[in-house]
């Protein structure tokens, strides 16, 4: 596994430098590298272990080593984080391992008298208990920030929301495994028909969603490629089940890419209604007619729009709209770990100002009586909840639709005042927020 790592090394520095995200380094990196499955795994495991523990980790460096931190050069460093995320993450990895393999990487990238620095740090690691470092964090939401590696601005914003014992519960549920989802194409098959040919799946609470721990078996099957199945999570695909669309009906997709709320609508209404489905730039909406080709929808148009720009052509238009809006992303934290990082407290405020005017123009768009829903992936009251809040107290002929018998009951937890709001900690899926809206006739 020696090259696993080695290769593991070379996506964590592209990653530092180029400012990429490293699900996208590690795709592109993997693809090229002609290694097996097994060690391919173990490369995912080491980018994303270190990328999403990195604030812990650099935290036990600093307390091992005599030189500090930003004196250690980058190759030595993100060696050394390697080495401490083998130690005190991976059980299955010997101590001895992972030392001695990083040990050799410093030497094989000629850091001879480096490489003596890294056995003793990692040597000196392997003798004490990984909790030791962090007995003398006597701040609370500190404690959180640095153990589970947050900044702590996101930490302070769900102590506040949800209180420190329910957000260190979020933290660890953030580090949980999660399964692929996958949604059935109901025009083309059913739910039960592909359980019975993925044996290792299991189906989920919506009706046309089941989960695999093998996505690489999903995308490469016969069935993926003929348009039988597609990946969705299941909480994003409760937002078309809420919509409650109906076929001969006029619906918009306001921020459509890459498509997957848009199909799952054409499927809920037998590809017969008619669907315009927008986003800013032309390159993604072509992800949404590559999606709708393979699984043969033809019901879908879509067209370049600036959701936040009101287009007089679409006013009073709609019978049914989602408005999946841009959004911090801290709620799929669990696929993509370094959101946390590459998220700033200040975007929050600029994010949301988008949000407002993409729910204002949506909002002229839909007939009286029709369905909007509001979602987002992240779970941060500001984008959420005040959002909606917002909308409301300036527009008096809206008022909160969500229909929750269409909510699995599992989820009804998270569900108050019509706002559904879902936590990995408490709800075993990504974090997210629906909310549907009417306007009043």
């Amino acid at each position: 596994m020696d090259n696993a790592r080695e290769i593991a090394l070379n996506i964590i520095m592209k990653f530092e430098k180029n400012d990429a995200f490293s699900n996208i380094l590690l795709n592109n990196e993997l693809n090229k590298a002609d290694i097996s499955d097994i060690d391919k795994r173990f490369v995912t495991q080491l980018v994303y272990g270190v990328v999403s523990n990195k604030i812990a980790i650099d935290y036990i460096i600093k307390s091992l080593s005599k030189v500090k931190i930003n004196k250690i050069s980058n190759l030595i460093l993100n060696i050394l984080r390697l080495g401490i995320f083998q130690i005190y993450y991976l059980d299955k990895i010997p101590n001895s391992a992972a030392c001695n393999e990083a040990v050799k990487l410093a030497k094989r990238h000629g850091q001879i008298k480096s490489s003596s620095f890294v056995n003793a740090i990692l040597r000196n690691a392997t003798r004490t208990e990984k909790d030791k470092f962090f007995e003398n964090i006597t701040d609370k939401e500190e404690f959180l920030s640095v153990y589970y590696s947050y900044p702590k601005w996101i930490v302070d914003i769900w102590v506040s929301q949800f209180g420190f014992d329910e957000t260190e519960n979020l933290l660890k549920a953030n580090e949980s495994v999660n399964y692929d989802s996958v949604r059935v194409n109901t025009l083309k098959t059913s739910l039960e028909d592909m359980l019975k040919r993925f044996e290792n799946s299991k189906s989920g609470k919506l009706k046309d969603i089941f989960y695999t721990d093998n996505v690489k078996e999903i995308i490469n099957s016969d069935e993926f490629k003929k348009g039988l199945i597609t990946l969705q999570d299941e909480a994003p695909a409760l937002v078309a089940h809420l919509l409650k669309p109906e076929e001969g009906q006029d619906i918009l997709d306001i921020c459509a890419a890459p498509g997957g709320k848009t199909t799952h609508v054409a499927q809920l209404t037998n590809d017969k209604a008619n669907i315009i489905a927008c986003d800013l730039y032309e390159n993604r909406l072509k992800l949404i007619e590559e999606t709708a080709n393979r699984l043969q929808i033809k019901s879908i148009k879509t067209k370049v729009l600036d959701a936040t720009v009101f287009d007089k052509s679409f006013e009073n238009k709609f019978d049914r709209i989602i408005a999946d809006v841009p959004c911090s992303g801290l709620g799929v934290i669990r696929k993509k770990p370094d959101i946390k990082f590459n998220v700033k407290e200040e975007d929050i405020e600029e994010i949301n100002e988008t949000q407002k005017k993409v729910l204002e123009c949506a909002g002229k768009y839909l007939k009286p009586g029709g369905i909007l829903v509001y979602s987002t992936c992240t779970n941060v009251f500001k984008e959420n909840q005040e959002t909606i809040k917002c909308f409301l107290s300036n527009n008096k002929n809206f008022k909160i639709a969500t229909d929750e018998s269409i909510i699995p009951e599992e989820w009804k937890s998270g569900l108050k005042d019509g706002m559904l709001s879902l936590l990995p900690s408490l709800h075993g899926c990504d974090g997210f927020f629906i909310c549907c809206l009417t306007k009043v006739e």
